[in-house]
């Protein structure tokens, strides 16, 4: 007859690994798979992508904006050599070229920094500080 009480020493070692009954050190595990991309390794966050594309949209309204400014200032400097016209316009239309020309070089400068974020670069962040700083004291 079978005796169903019979354990086998085999059994009161489960918990032991075979390696570590021999002497045998269990194997190294394997080394991670290298990156295809600087970008595929590290992510970029969900919140700079959102910043970086709201970001796409002002530089893209800032160069239109610019360049409309720019272009019909330049029209109308013919005109201020007409002595008829008022001190005020003399000194306005000049005024609002360079203020057009500001708003087209911020314009020009969120675009690199549209890069810097989308790529990662740590000068990015910088630039972003700076225009936030400069930016609203030329309106």
């Amino acid at each position: 007859m079978w005796n169903s009480n019979f354990t086998f020493p085999e059994d009161n070692l489960a918990g032991i690994s075979a390696s570590t009954d021999v002497g045998i050190p269990p194997p190294p595990p394997p080394p991670p798979p290298p990156a295809q991309d600087k970008m595929e390794a590290r992510k970029r966050p969900k919140g700079l992508t959102i910043l970086s594309i709201l970001w796409s949209l002002g530089c893209v309204y800032n160069l239109y904006t610019g360049f409309n400014a720019i272009r019909i200032d330049l029209d109308a400097l013919p005109i201020l050599s007409n002595p008829s016209l008022p001190e005020w316009l003399r000194f306005g239309i000049p005024a609002e070229l360079s203020i057009g020309i500001i708003v087209t070089v911020f314009g020009i400068i969120q675009m690199f920094t549209i890069y810097g974020w989308w790529t990662g670069k740590p000068w990015s962040y910088k630039t972003a500080l700076f225009l936030l700083s400069i930016y609203p004291f030329t309106l």
